[in-house]
């Protein structure tokens, strides 16, 4: 009987450790092996495969939810396999979580024009020039005005 007891008494003593003791800590993704599989992704793009370059973009935004490049690069990957509605998404929920993300203004912009909404492409346009200005990013903005002469940058 005595054991019995003894044995209800670790068994209680150890469930209230157990409760006691905090839950593990959910480690944060490693910056570097965000950047690596980013880069992966991007190179999938590069050399065409684009359901391949989504896969691996949709890891990291499921590892971290809050990361713009990542929503950028699947939006681009999601307008080479012609799903323009997932690639509009993308680009608005970067720039949602990154206002001053130039590149993704500009290729929903340039999306919204393909789509036949210029009013849309046009605030995008000017926005992306805006930033691209802010930014010293001459190139980019050189590229925009080329890319649409039509409108005032």
């Amino acid at each position: 009987m005595i054991h019995k007891r003894r044995g209800a008494l670790w068994f209680s003593l150890a469930a209230i450790l157990l409760a006691l003791t905090p839950p593990p800590a959910i480690a944060e993704p490693r910056a570097d092996w965000l950047e690596e599989r980013l880069i992966e992704g991007m190179d999938l793009g590069i050399l065409g495969d684009y359901q391949g370059a989504v896969l691996i973009f949709s890891e990291l935004i499921q590892t971290q939810p809050d990361y713009a490049e990542a929503y950028f690069n699947r939006g681009v990957a999601w307008e080479r396999l012609n799903r323009w509605p997932a690639a509009l998404a993308d680009y608005s929920r970067a720039i949602e979580r990154d206002p001053q993300l130039a590149e993704a203004y500009h290729r929903r912009g340039r999306l919204w024009r393909q789509r036949g909404d210029r009013r849309l492409g046009q605030r995008d346009l000017r926005q992306a020039a805006e930033l691209y200005r802010r930014q010293n990013n001459v190139s980019a903005l050189e590229d925009l005005q080329r890319e649409y002469p039509d409108l005032q940058f």
